[in-house]
């Protein structure tokens, strides 16, 4: 039984090749940190090791889980754009404020 998937991949956007942070859980999972736990490793795999300068998220403007995600990591929301033929919300973390959060596992 798959529950969750995530981490990073390459995206293009906006014209743009970006490295994207993804995840889905399976809504019976939800609740359980089991999308932040994704996003912190992904987030210490991409800055700490990999050495990216910057990762993308978005999300659907319904989708207000994501959000709080993108928020609780201090994503800064950018713009909106559409992707899939649907208006999408695109948020950036740089190294930098990765660095300054200090997130820890």
């Amino acid at each position: 039984m798959l529950i969750a998937r995530g981490g990073l991949r390459r995206a293009e956007v906006l014209g743009r090749q970006e490295v994207e942070l993804f995840y889905a859980v399976d809504p019976t999972m939800w609740n359980k940190g089991i999308a932040t736990t994704i996003v912190t490793s992904a987030l210490k795999l991409g800055f700490e090791q990999i050495g990216l300068e910057s990762v993308i998220a978005f999300t659907l403007d319904a989708n207000k889980a994501s959000q709080r995600i993108a928020e609780k990591f201090s994503f800064s929301r950018k713009t909106r754009f559409e992707h899939a033929g649907l208006e999408h919300i695109l948020f950036r973390l740089t190294r930098a404020e990765f660095q300054r959060g200090a997130i820890s596992l």
